[in-house]
């Protein structure tokens, strides 16, 4: 099952014995995709999946500098 876009949705069904070669074809299609993409889409994409590294660091930056003084306040 495919969903492009918020209103399609394509149901692709293939025989069993040409399942391995349906697979290859929507590899090589998904890579295809990747690479024609523009420079711009290409730094939408990058800075989108790395936010989520950026906060993870900043949350345990903040636990570490906050560990001292949680101990000093519960002394």
């Amino acid at each position: 099952l495919l969903t492009v876009g918020e209103m399609a949705e394509v149901g692709v069904f293939v025989p069993q014995d040409q399942l391995e070669e349906a697979s290859y074809v929507l590899l090589v299609t998904a890579i295809d995709d990747v690479l024609d993409e523009t420079p711009e889409e290409r730094s939408r994409r990058l800075r989108y999946s790395t936010r989520w590294y950026y906060r993870l660091v900043a949350a345990a930056l903040l636990a570490v500098a906050c560990a001292p003084l949680v101990q000093l306040v519960t002394r």
